[in-house]
């Protein structure tokens, strides 16, 4: 069982690094660093490539923490039982009231992405230290 988890942990770590990379990749194209003509503006760009899919991720990790500790639970009662309810009017209340809608989400177990922030930060300290060597240089 434990040997599962780990490698379910370790299964995530991939997914995010992955999609983290594509990101870079992405921004890499989008930059063009190597066009830069002295080697502190090729820093630069590649400071960018890390830092702006680093700072993605890391937003990303924040709102899934603050879902976690319940932050947005009264908009998703809302969304759910009273916007469904503008736009299909058929809809019935899945909740009688915001408690009960809590409840029904602590049961479910909420979990927050912890893999996202530590690829996140991994990212965003190597775009930190190309921005300092393009300070440097």
């Amino acid at each position: 069982m434990e040997q599962n988890d780990k490698r379910e942990k370790l299964i995530k770590y991939v997914k995010a690094t992955v999609i983290l990379l594509t990101l870079i990749i992405v921004t890499y194209f989008i930059e063009k660093p190597f066009e830069e003509e002295t080697l502190g503006d090729v820093f630069g760009k590649i400071s960018n490539c890390f830092t702006v899919p680093g700072v993605l991720f890391t937003g990303i990790a924040g709102l899934s923490y603050i879902s976690f500790l319940g932050g947005y639970d009264s908009v998703g009662y809302i969304m759910k039982n009273y916007a469904l309810q503008l736009i299909l009017p058929r809809h019935t209340k899945k909740y009688d009231s915001l408690y009960d809608y809590k409840v029904e989400k602590d049961k479910a177990g909420r979990k927050w992405m912890p893999h996202v922030l530590i690829v996140g930060l991994v990212s965003l300290f190597l775009g930190v230290v190309f921005l300092i060597v393009y300070l440097v240089l």
